[in-house]
């Protein structure tokens, strides 16, 4: 009996040895990096990484002794001193931690930061720390040869375009597959562009052959050929005015009630729910777009979308599900939709 009363206590104070060894190695509230407090046993250069002007240091720790965590933890930190979001952790926007830049703006978010590498780890009774080096001037370097690669490429494709006399012939159809065929690498090209801006500067990045704006402004000058009958349901009646505006801001000839426009799109809110739960007014609607050759009412593409908002008022739940609506149908207007021109 009296053995395992002995095991027992020893059991105990066992766990209570561990618990005072983790609670030295605790997670921050605020979930800043580095998310972990340093304890006694911590190493100097947990607390005051090196400076280094072509290497970034970051530091991380781990209460549970697990290395991919406690490198997961560092990669945080790293991307905090460069005002950047991993997808690939992801968990700093889910429990409501979000970065902003020196200016207040929102993080650029990126996939992953290449060239990482383990410089030193320590494994202390309460924690397991890690220090990473990441090549700052190496990534510049990467990122300047993509940036010509894609250059080469959107003046390529530019230089493939067809000639005017040709262009003339189809003027909407050929501007929509130009914008079409030169958006992805335009697009890729100002990601890799912003990346070079934190990793460089300013003065590294040099002007690009072709902007977003740029192809928005080609499109919208030859748009305007184009006749479009907007024929929104009665429960989008209320933002049947913004609708008809973002599409407007495309250089469209927005024409209601035209008999036989070049374009017409039906546009519509099905199966719009409405429920009360735990105290919140949630909303639930399916958002349907159909693009119809307005001459002979061939079906040339369409969007279908469910969307959901939650509010303690109703009012505010239809606010934000519009809202929600609204930002896709100006992306929707920006991509699938010139596919439907394309076809002009």
């Amino acid at each position: 009996m009296r053995t395992s009363h002995s095991a027992f206590s020893a059991s105990v104070i066992a766990a209570g040895l561990a618990a005072l060894a983790l609670a030295g190695c605790e997670y921050r509230p605020n979930r800043g990096p580095s998310r972990v407090k340093p304890d006694d046993n911590a190493p100097a250069w947990f607390s005051n990484p090196p400076i280094d002007a072509r290497l970034i240091y970051a530091v991380g720790a781990d209460p549970g002794h697990d290395r991919a965590k406690a490198m997961a933890d560092a990669r945080r930190n790293l991307a905090s001193q460069l005002h950047v979001v991993l997808r690939s952790d992801g968990s700093d926007l889910d429990d409501g931690f979000v970065p902003t830049t020196a200016a207040g703006e929102p993080p650029l978010l990126i996939d992953d930061l290449p060239g990482v590498q383990l410089d030193k780890q320590f494994d202390a009774p309460s924690c397991l720390y890690v220090m990473i080096t990441f090549n700052r001037a190496g990534w510049a370097d990467a990122l300047r040869a993509r940036i010509d690669q894609l250059d080469g490429q959107i003046r390529a494709t530019m230089a493939a375009a067809p000639a005017a006399p040709e262009a003339a012939t189809t003027p909407v159809g050929n501007a929509a597959r130009n914008y079409l065929a030169l958006l992805p690498l335009v697009r890729e090209r100002e990601e890799q562009a912003a990346r070079l801006r934190l990793a460089a500067g300013e003065a590294a990045v040099q002007t690009a052959p072709m902007s977003s704006a740029g192809l928005r402004q080609q499109l919208a000058a030859v748009a305007g050929l184009i006749s479009v009958d907007i024929n929104a349901d009665p429960n989008l009646a209320p933002i049947q005015a913004q609708l008809n505006d973002a599409a407007a801001g495309m250089g469209l000839n927005i024409v209601a009630g035209n008999p036989q426009p070049a374009l017409r799109v039906r546009l519509s809110l099905q199966e719009v729910t409405a429920l009360n739960i735990d105290g919140l007014e949630r909303l639930d609607a399916t958002f349907v777009a159909s693009v119809e050759n307005g001459k002979d009412g061939r079906n040339l593409g369409g969007l279908s979308v469910k969307f959901r908002s939650s509010s303690l008022t109703d009012s505010v739940a239809r606010e934000r599900l519009n809202a929600k609506l609204m930002q896709r149908w100006k992306e929707y207007l920006a991509n699938e939709f010139v596919s439907c021109l394309q076809r002009l």
